[in-house]
């Protein structure tokens, strides 16, 4: 049986694994589009959660939020 910590470790895995492969499948000349009007470009989404997972990060380092 898997504890929290393992599930949450298990799921911050899968959910990397996604993000890395969305990044690598965009072309390079998309990386300024919009999946939407009103959206933010896919390099200014990714860049964001990016700096998210560094707060998480800390805060899992530090245990503080």
């Amino acid at each position: 049986m898997h504890s929290q910590l393992e599930t949450f470790r298990d799921r911050w895995h899968h959910v990397n694994a996604m993000t890395t492969e969305f990044a690598r499948a965009v072309p390079d000349s998309a990386w300024q589009s919009s999946p939407l009007d009103g959206f933010a470009p896919f390099a200014k989404q990714l860049r964001h959660v990016v700096c998210v997972r560094g707060v998480y990060n800390d805060g899992i380092r530090t245990r503080r939020v």
